[in-house]
């Protein structure tokens, strides 16, 4: 058999790796980023008998038959065995952190579970670790779109806003995509969703069970008791250490989740008292100088940025920029005239940003081309028990690889600041 692989990032080559252990020898690799591989502009599908697309290959300018298309995680679920379990968990926002929370609960719970798939281990390397019997499998919409035979026990489905406009032909194909993990969802299973009108009337066809979850968590968390209440179980959440109310709402699916596999019941708090953050996503980075900083470079879009924003307590200087990639920052004025003094714009869409919301705000707008200079900036102006957020709401890619290497810089930033106030 004579296999291509399109992309040779981490998806890719978890692909030839996992292909090479089935004892496929006939691989060629394709990439345009990488010199010594064919670039996967121009690429022919006739020779080859199945082509692994790489989740951040575009081939809607390439003509594959669609029987020949695969993926990494088709790949790696042929391998899987009959009595191992896979939750699957998408969304727009928040699916990491859902994804990685769950998998913790379960292994404080003494089971041997996986966060793989878009976070963490990939897919086939979480398999092949032969360490667990439960994957928690993030996927992003690009990966389901490369889906066929594929069965999951349960499905969670965060939330879904605009996103990917330059890969979906509309917000509707967008959703379509995030709502199609529901047919892969097997007799008997599950589906969790946010508690609206538009998941129930999209999923009325879905004949597994139905789980809601009303993201304002009204009827569940109790405020005064510092407490989430379920049916059959509570969390005291006094040691949950994760930033922001957002969270309050990742941990509520993760539990939900939990729920569904292995029921649980009374005070379940134990299972919460460790749980960790993932990098870059509303991390807390401590004080310098009596400030906070938060450290949300996970943030591409304005809605995520929108939940960080209505997180913060204190006063707030927001430091917005990157590469443009979707959504109206006037979503964000509301918030940011409740809580933000000042606003630091950085980056390739500065202009855009400055655009959107100068005149409808009442915070003073900073435009400064480097990161380095814009926390920097961000430090000068803040005061004793002030809060930098560092929510970009724009992706990273007109200065970075990636939206852990623009955190990691900004970490580094924060961090040698902290080292030139303790060397003084």
């Amino acid at each position: 058999m004579k296999i291509a692989v399109l992309g040779y990032g981490k998806s890719g080559q978890a692909a030839v790796n996992l292909l090479k252990k089935k004892g496929n020898p006939c691989i060629d690799i394709f990439d345009d980023k990488i010199d010594a591989y064919e670039n996967i502009h121009g690429f022919k599908s006739g020779i080859y008998d199945r082509v692994i697309i790489s989740p951040g290959v575009d081939i809607r300018n390439l003509s594959i038959p669609k029987e020949k298309i695969s993926s990494e995680i088709a790949l790696a679920y042929e391998q899987i065995e009959d009595s191992h379990k896979i939750i699957a968990i998408t969304g727009t926002n928040g699916k990491s952190t859902v994804t990685y929370i769950t998998a913790q609960i379960l292994s404080n719970m003494g089971k041997r579970a996986a966060f793989c798939g878009n976070i963490g281990k990939t897919f086939s390397e979480a398999i092949h670790a032969n360490k667990y019997n439960l994957y928690i499998l993030e996927l992003s919409s690009f990966q389901i779109d490369l889906l066929d035979s594929f069965v999951v026990s349960g499905a969670c489905i965060t939330n879904i806003t605009p996103d990917h406009t330059d890969r979906y032909e509309s917000y509707e194909d967008y959703i379509k995509t995030k709502l199609s993990i529901t047919k892969f969802v097997k007799n008997g299973g599950f589906v969790l969703l946010p508690d609206d009108d538009k998941f129930r009337t999209k999923t009325a066809d879905f004949k597994g069970r139905k789980v809601y979850l009303d993201e304002t968590l009204s009827k569940i968390l109790k405020f005064d008791e510092k407490r989430l209440f379920f049916d059959h179980f509570y969390v005291d959440l006094e040691n949950f250490g994760l930033y922001g109310f957002h969270n309050l709402i990742n941990l509520s699916y993760a539990l939900l989740i939990v729920n569904e596999i292995y029921p649980l019941s009374g005070d379940c708090t134990v299972l919460i008292s460790n749980i960790k953050g993932l990098p870059h996503r509303c991390e807390d980075m401590g004080y310098v100088n009596e400030v906070k900083y938060i450290n949300d470079s996970k943030s591409t879009t304005v809605e995520s940025t929108l939940a960080a924003l209505r997180s913060s307590t204190s006063k707030t200087i927001l430091m917005l920029g990157g590469r443009y990639k979707t959504g109206d920052f006037l979503l964000l004025s509301e918030e940011i005239n409740r809580i933000v003094s000042h606003l630091i714009l950085f980056g390739e869409s500065s202009s855009l940003i400055y655009d959107s919301l100068s005149g409808r705000i009442k915070s003073k707008i900073y435009s400064i081309k480097l990161l380095k200079d814009a926390v920097l900036e961000a430090s000068s102006l803040a005061m004793p028990g002030d809060t930098i957020l560092f929510s970009p709401a724009c992706s990273s890619f007109d200065s970075f690889n990636s939206f852990e290497e623009r955190g990691e810089c900004f970490t580094q930033y924060v961090y040698d600041m902290r080292d030139s106030k303790n060397a003084v």
